[in-house]
């Protein structure tokens, strides 16, 4: 997970080019084995708590 800070609809061409540069890097140098993805946030404060959000912390739990 790469952060960019900023508001992202001024972000989003750089947060685009971003994108595919890591994944192309993924790819040519096979770093690791997984997904990238790229989060604009106002700050990094902002940003963790996103992505701890979206990404999850810990095991799955049944929705139940």
């Amino acid at each position: 997970m790469r952060f960019n800070l900023g508001k992202y609809d001024e972000k989003r061409d750089i947060a685009e080019q971003l994108r595919h540069y890591l994944k192309e890097q993924m790819i040519t140098h096979k770093i690791l084995n997984g997904f990238i993805d790229v989060l604009v946030a106002n700050d990094v404060y902002d940003g963790i708590n996103s992505l701890m959000q979206i990404s999850g912390v810990g095991g799955f739990r049944p929705n139940t």
